[in-house]
């Protein structure tokens, strides 16, 4: 079996990890921690949307369901969707290499369950995940980083970034993140 194009090979050359072939108009991202939705950081090259959403199917969740997004940068077939940082893992120091993705266009939050069969360990894409579920996910990530802002402005940042997520979904489901939000924001700041 071939190994893995690195992601410096599938950025530089528009191809896609998972099939090798080339990318579209639009790269999509599997943002699979809700960090990565905060920082744009993704630690997988850019893909085919249909190569992800099969991946998908096979990833085994920690529990019975999960949350997990889907960002898609327009871009061409020549025109990188993001660009190469290398950065200390927080863990070991040892550096580490990324994609700062460019302004997503659009994210796509999915609720993943598994398959009513016990014992096959296939999991798949059963709906789009509830603001609740996304919050609720996104909750340590938030935590942590409102925790690390050590400036009103570094909090104007999150809150900018949160803005930034709201209008990346799809329409239909921005009143409810858009208010779920506002909700736990007041909590956050009558908690402290």
């Amino acid at each position: 079996m071939p190994a893995r194009p690195t992601l410096a090979h599938c950025l530089a050359n528009y191809i896609c990890p998972f099939c090798s072939e080339p990318l579209g108009r639009y790269h999509a991202y599997h943002l699979h921690q809700p960090g990565q939705i905060l920082s744009q950081l993704a630690d997988q090259g850019p893909t085919h949307l249909g190569c992800i959403e099969a991946r998908l199917e096979e990833i085994a969740v920690e529990s019975v369901s999960a949350v997990t997004c889907i960002a898609t940068v327009r871009a061409a077939a020549t025109n990188p969707s993001g660009r190469l940082l290398t950065l200390p893992h927080p863990a070991n120091g040892e550096p580490t290499t990324h994609i700062h993705l460019f302004t997503p266009d659009s994210l796509r939050f999915l609720h993943l369950s598994a398959y009513p069969s016990p014992g096959d360990g296939v999991h798949t894409i059963t709906r789009p995940a509830a603001p609740e579920e996304i919050m609720a996910w996104m909750k340590p990530a938030l935590d942590e980083a409102f925790s690390k802002a050590t400036s009103q402005e570094e909090q104007r940042t999150i809150l900018h970034q949160l803005g930034l997520i709201q209008s990346r979904l799809p329409a239909e489901e921005r009143p409810a993140f858009r208010d779920y939000v506002r909700e736990n924001l007041k909590t956050r700041q009558s908690g402290q």
